[in-house]
């Protein structure tokens, strides 16, 4: 699939021999990537609280029958 160890890459260091780094925008976009993951974790917490009260508000009700059952 691939032509390259894709373990030997991530086993690469991070930084040039003189000190610099290799991606210098890397703490920016580590940055932003937590962002969006806390984002989406209180997106999916909210929704899942809703559907929780929901369903917690459908227990005590009773089903709802059809006519021809009765």
């Amino acid at each position: 699939m691939h032509g390259v160890n894709l373990d030997l890459l991530r086993a690469s260091v991070a930084h040039h021999p003189d000190g610099r780094p290799k991606d210098p925008h890397a703490h920016h976009r580590a940055a932003h990537l937590g962002a969006l993951q806390a984002a989406r974790a209180d997106r999916r917490q909210s929704h899942v609280s809703r559907i929780v009260a929901l369903i917690r508000k459908m227990v005590g009700r009773p089903a709802k029958t059809p006519a021809l059952c009765r």
